[in-house]
């Protein structure tokens, strides 16, 4: 009977051994599972980390790689920049220099259209003042007086007037007589010459022209035409006025043209 109650205490017993041994194996077995998992999982985060490092580095390197085409993009970006710019510099240069050149030129041919222009009318002016003196000259006379010399001068006859005038003048302070050929004076002495003799200044040969006292001149011409009419012409200056004939010798002989053939004779002699 004891042995049966001990069998019926054990048994009981038994069966919790069994269960907990029972649930401590599937606890075990879970724990191991969950073990596994852990170990599984963790490998594969410990793999996944290993291999990132190289993706990473790839993704590193492609982005320096980007940034590095990116540098290189702006970097020619710039020197393209800077080669437009240097460009537009250097066409800017070339229409500054053109445009200088333009404008030089321009002003070359302004300076020298001006030029022309201011020559031109310096012509025209000195044309018209000819042109003016000569209007302004007075009529030739008629009222001549004649007289006739001795056979035994060089004078054939003496010519004078009273109608005889100032020729004009655009001098407004006259010192006094001028003897060169490109002066103001000069000119107006010739144009005395013409007056008093009624040659014009282009068919006579001018042999003298130089002074005979204060503001008195005095010239000797010949004809071109006719080289047998010589003629000595005397001049005075009236002031604001100009040039006065006041007596005209014809003579028989050119003495400065005889000088020049005696001098030319001696020449051969020697």
């Amino acid at each position: 009977m004891r042995g049966n109650i001990e069998d019926l205490y054990e048994g009981p017993r038994y069966e919790r051994n069994k269960r907990r041994k029972r649930g401590n194996l599937l606890l075990n077995i879970l724990i191991g599972i969950v073990i596994l998992l852990i170990v599984f999982l963790g490998g594969k985060l410990l793999f996944s980390k290993v291999s990132d490092p190289v993706a990473s580095d790839s993704i590193e390197q492609q982005d320096n790689g980007d940034a590095a085409v990116g540098i290189a993009d702006d970097d020619e970006s710039q020197e393209t920049n800077s080669t437009n710019d240097e460009a537009d510099d250097n066409n800017n240069d070339i229409d500054n220099n053109e445009n200088n050149l333009e404008e030089n030129g321009e002003t070359s041919i302004i300076e020298e259209n001006n030029g022309a222009v201011s020559n031109e009318d310096d012509n025209n002016t000195s044309e018209t003042n000819e042109q003016t003196a000569e209007d302004s000259s007075p009529e030739p006379v008629t009222d001549l007086e004649e007289t006739t010399a001795s056979e035994d001068t060089n004078i054939i006859k003496t010519i004078t007037s009273d109608s005889w005038q100032p020729v004009g003048t655009e001098q407004t302070d006259h010192i006094g007589a001028v003897y060169e050929d490109d002066s103001v004076d000069w000119v107006e002495m010739e144009k005395a010459v013409s007056y008093a003799t009624g040659i014009a200044k282009e068919d006579y040969t001018l042999w003298f022209l130089g002074n005979d006292g204060h503001n008195k001149s005095l010239a000797t011409i010949s004809s071109n035409v006719d080289g047998s009419l010589i003629y000595k012409v005397y001049m005075e200056w009236v002031d604001n006025e100009g040039w006065k004939p006041t007596k005209v010798e014809q003579l028989q002989e050119n003495e400065y043209n005889k000088k020049e053939d005696e001098s030319s004779e001696e020449s051969s002699e020697g």
